[in-house]
């Protein structure tokens, strides 16, 4: 991992705040898995010292002077300023209701959503991007191994069905660290030597076989989407050739290995029972959706509550929590996440970045909620940040 101009793998504190807010949960949750006892006591510190990392980046660069807030944000400062004061209200009006959740509430929507979002926003060169994308591609690397060989006997066994990473990482989050790995890798194959190309290819192939175990349609249709978009923006400038090389190495592993794709057998049944049918999955979504519009209707103008209200559907949880306005502002905040994702997916130099939004506004439409999409936010901001504020010099 060789700079052209620097010739070093440098690691800085921006380097290091990017990488974790990509995949530095998943990775540390590893740790607390193997840890005896109590995973928190993993959990704790690093949700401690990624906070202590915002602050110092903040006063370091020092935010107040030096950082211009893009047009394309002012739509989520206005939400979460809003956010942030419902979710005070209810303190004071529903504190009965709410103070079971609020601990953790306050914690991971200040600590872990909003404030991430202004380091973002510091302007970065185009060095400490791909640092942090080479960090990344570590961190996202090691996850992705780990959670395989925590599977790997019950694979071995045929002893299939859907797949914890670990004891933190349930399937959903399981199966992103796999496109994770998968959207690092693939985004580098253009500037790669051959060798390098063989290792992404591997890369690849692993995210795939956690995607496969953790038999979560949610991953598995983000993947095919970003693939999908990455593929058809950028086919000219990667070139034939590259697409060639990959596609031949996964149909070479397709044949060679077609004993084992046994592991996909229970996400493509779950693919084929996509809708509201029987399937428990389904029918829970069915009804959170349900109860959360019936809430809106319910308060159509100031909302219910922004605390302990979940339908994981980010616009519907908009709209329940702050009324029209919220809905109105997600909307908004979506169709311009959207439009910036895509306008990055263009940029060879952070294309990646793109992608992964991409597949948080997907995730942010069927799982998670305003208060813990700890990626989406950030990772926006980044994006809105490379596209408007950087000539990556």
């Amino acid at each position: 991992m060789i700079l052209q101009q620097e010739k070093i793998f440098r690691i800085d504190s921006y380097v290091v705040f990017i990488a974790l807010t990509i995949i530095g949960f998943e990775f540390i949750s590893f740790f607390a898995g193997s840890v005896a006892g109590e995973s928190r006591i993993v959990t704790v510190p690093y949700r401690a010292a990624y906070i202590l990392i915002i602050i110092f980046l903040l006063i370091r660069k020092r935010f107040i002077y030096n950082v211009t807030i893009p047009l394309q944000f002012i739509p989520v400062l206005i939400f979460w300023i809003f956010y942030i004061l419902k979710a005070i209200s209810d303190l004071f009006f529903h504190f009965s209701e709410v103070r079971e959740f609020a601990g953790e509430y306050f914690l991971f929507s200040i600590g872990l959503c909003f404030l991430p979002m202004f380091p973002m926003l510091i302007k970065i060169n185009k060095w400490e991007l791909k640092n942090a994308k080479y960090l990344s591609v570590i961190l996202a690397l090691i996850a992705n191994i780990w959670g395989f060989k925590n599977n790997f006997f019950s694979v071995k066994e045929e002893q299939l069905g859907r797949f914890l990473g670990n004891e933190i990482l349930n399937q959903i989050s399981y199966g992103q660290t796999g496109v994770i790995l998968i959207i690092l890798s693939i985004t580098s194959l253009s500037e790669s030597s051959l060798i390098k190309k063989i290792c992404y290819a591997g890369f690849i192939i692993l995210g795939l076989a956690n995607i496969g175990l953790a038999a979560s349609r949610g991953p598995m249709i983000q993947l095919a989407v970003c693939l999908l978009i990455f593929i058809f923006i950028n086919v000219k400038r990667i070139g034939i050739k590259n697409f060639i090389f990959l596609g031949v190495g996964v149909l070479f592993v397709l044949v060679y290995f077609a004993d084992k794709l046994i592991l996909f057998s229970t996400l493509i049944e779950r693919l084929n029972d996509t809708g509201f049918n029987n399937d428990d999955g389904n029918a829970e979504r069915f009804y959170l959706i349900k109860d959360g519009w019936q809430s809106f209707l319910d308060n159509p103008f100031l909302g219910d509550r922004a605390i302990g209200i979940y339908p994981h559907n980010l616009i519907l949880e908009g709209l329940m929590a702050l009324g029209i306005l919220g809905g109105i502002l997600m909307v908004i905040i979506f169709i311009i996440a959207s439009i910036e994702a895509l306008k990055a997916v263009k940029n060879s130099a952070y294309a990646w970045l793109g992608l992964i939004l991409i597949m948080q506004i997907l995730a942010s439409l069927s799982s998670g909620s305003i208060y813990n999409s700890f990626l989406f936010w950030p990772i926006m901001a980044l994006v809105f940040n490379v596209n408007h504020k950087n000539k990556l010099e």
